[in-house]
């Protein structure tokens, strides 16, 4: 089992250790850990890139060596190979996954393929798996996102979910499924199975205490089913949601409805994005946060600023289905700018 060295003696040792036998694996892995860990990181990294020559399959070498490229050098295709090697050579550690999740979406890899990249981790369709449960969140909604939504579904089956404080419940997560799969249904004509969607109360709807972005999509797919005054009932009820996060789909809501007034809408999500932007305590600082910023900034038209808010929203762990939200808005915006 490998130690993480952190005193000055540690690092004399290994250094003696290295002079003597520079071909010694271990002992480069943990030079480079202390020196990354003194914020040595050109170093640390480059003991790591030693080590991973010296020992290919070393355990957490290719996680830490992925999680340094992307969050301290900013290359997110370097990233991916190392978290592409390491799903070979530690194939249950859960960082790896989540690497892989951040690197593939900074990178834009097919929904498709980064489906199959998650599923690599081991037996992940069993109920039995000791998957986390936040992967398989991003399993499914990775799944939805090809256009997989059974297999989607299919993992939600006989599997326990802990709730946690704080973070996306699995009925959040099947809300979100059933309507991206009710959101393709209409597209394709099918409007008897995307209506019975649209008929029952769903109890995942709101998203930390959000719920603009559903009504707004909701009244798309009955507007698309030629249902206009289900579709304004929607828009309605977008409309009026409060939660900063509701802020840009309720401006959308209003714009659709024809009920804005074009300054006034501006200077409410001028004022959305101060609140958004304000953060007592940068230690709070979630995905989530960054998506909402990222949502009203594009809003208001800035779409480099609002393309920044995403990437940095794809850095931190994944809160509230923030990856995926993500992507959405930005295939969005970029169906948007092709249909323009």
């Amino acid at each position: 089992m490998l130690v993480f060295p952190s005193s000055p003696t540690d690092q004399t040792v290994l250094q003696h250790a290295l002079h003597a036998n520079s071909g010694d694996g271990t002992a480069q892995y943990l030079l480079g850990t202390l020196l990354f860990s003194k914020g040595m990181y050109d170093a640390g990294i480059e003991h790591w890139t030693d080590a991973k020559l010296l020992s290919q399959n070393m355990p957490v070498l290719d996680a830490n060596l992925g999680k340094a490229w992307l969050h301290i050098k900013n290359d997110a295709q370097r990233a991916l190979e190392s978290f592409e090697q390491g799903a070979k050579n530690d194939p249950t550690n859960a960082d790896i996954y989540a690497g892989l999740d951040t690197a593939m979406s900074l990178t834009g890899v097919s929904a498709k393929d980064r489906a199959a990249a998650l599923a690599r981790y081991p037996s992940a369709d069993d109920a039995s798996s000791t998957m986390p449960a936040s992967l398989v969140d991003q399993l499914a909604l990775t799944r939805a996102e090809a256009g997989q939504y059974d297999e989607a579904l299919a993992l939600f089956k006989e599997r326990f979910f802990p709730s946690e404080e704080g973070g996306v419940s699995a009925t959040q997560v099947l809300f979100e499924i059933k309507l991206m799969r009710a959101e393709a249904e209409a597209a394709s004509g099918k409007c008897a199975d995307a209506e019975s969607f649209l008929a029952v109360d769903h109890p995942g709807l709101t998203l930390n205490g959000a719920v603009s972005q559903a009504y707004v999509r909701m009244a798309a797919i009955a507007k698309r089913c030629l249902r206009q005054q289900e579709s304004d009932q929607f828009l309605q009820k977008a409309a009026a949601g409060k939660n900063i996060a509701d802020a840009p789909w309720a401006a959308r809501a209003q714009q659709l409805l024809g009920t804005y007034d074009a300054a006034q809408l501006q200077e409410k999500l001028a004022t959305s994005l101060a609140d958004a932007r304000y953060v007592a305590d940068p230690s709070s600082i979630t995905g989530w946060w960054w998506l909402n910023i990222g949502a009203i900034e594009l809003a208001l038209n800035h779409k480099k600023l609002a393309r920044e808010a995403f990437n940095k929203s794809l850095l931190p762990p994944d809160s509230m289905m923030s990856h995926h939200l993500v992507r959405a808005a930005v295939a969005d915006s970029e169906a948007s700018r092709t249909a323009h």
